[in-house]
């Protein structure tokens, strides 16, 4: 979900593994040449999920790789299978509370300036990302604690 803190994790596991890191949304951004925001206003939400999957397709076959999704990649069920197939899918489970907290003043984020709440938008995927899982971290724990806590899953 967005504002769970999964590029500041992903960096931080991908340094202590020892592997790669790559951030989903600067690949798309770096692959098409616009902002996320840009390619949301130009093209709309449907074109950049196209766009998210083919980045997806690119990166997930890639050894001993941290990636980091969009939080919205989980609503093309083909992604969850892919992202399942390629590796351990983690979920970082963060409150409501938390989210919120994380992402006040937040402008750059198009999803939360639609008509859809952050609450909605949670509902809404929360199943979806129970259900991609092989883990399920506390995405309110201090990062070190997720950290040990994915690697401990890993072993």
């Amino acid at each position: 979900m967005m504002g769970s803190g999964k590029t500041t994790l992903g960096e931080r596991l991908a340094d202590k593994l020892g592997w790669r890191f790559i951030d989903l949304d600067s690949e798309i951004t770096f692959a098409v040449g616009k902002s996320i925001p840009k390619i949301f206003e130009q093209n709309g939400e449907a074109k950049f999920r196209t766009f998210e999957t083919e980045a997806l397709k690119r990166t997930s076959m890639t050894k001993d790789t941290v990636i980091a999704t969009g939080g919205g990649i989980v609503l093309e069920g083909k992604n969850c299978h892919l992202m399942r197939d390629s590796g351990e899918v983690i979920f970082l489970k963060t409150s409501r509370e938390t989210l919120k907290l994380r992402l006040e003043g937040v402008t750059n984020r198009p999803l939360l300036n639609s008509e859809k709440s952050l609450e909605d938008i949670w509902d809404e995927r929360k199943p979806l990302y129970e259900n991609a899982a092989t883990f399920i971290a506390d995405g309110n724990e201090p990062v070190e604690t997720c950290i040990t806590s994915i690697i401990s899953s890993l072993a």
